[in-house]
């Protein structure tokens, strides 16, 4: 099992998430603790080279995967027409 951590963006990210947004984007980021790259998930490139994309509904979770240290941090939450700038 790997260790989710949030950073301040993505926390305060999650935050201004509608409340059934949130829910949901928090099951996946927990589900993230037993399989940190499960099936449909991507390998980003360009400013976010190294990091991962999850998708929920509309919403991507950006998160980078350690896998030595077995942990997880969250970078960014948020929908997809602004996630990526």
């Amino acid at each position: 099992m790997h260790t989710i951590r949030f950073s301040a963006r993505s926390a305060r990210d999650l935050r201004d998430c509608p409340a059934e947004m949130r829910e949901r984007i928090m099951e996946a980021v927990e589900a993230l603790a037993a399989e940190p790259r499960p099936p449909g998930s991507r390998k980003l490139t360009g400013a976010l080279a190294g990091c991962w994309r999850i998708r929920v509904g509309s919403y991507r979770v950006v998160y980078e995967a350690y896998d030595k240290e077995r942990s997880i941090l969250v970078a960014k939450v948020g929908p997809r027409p602004t996630i990526y700038r």
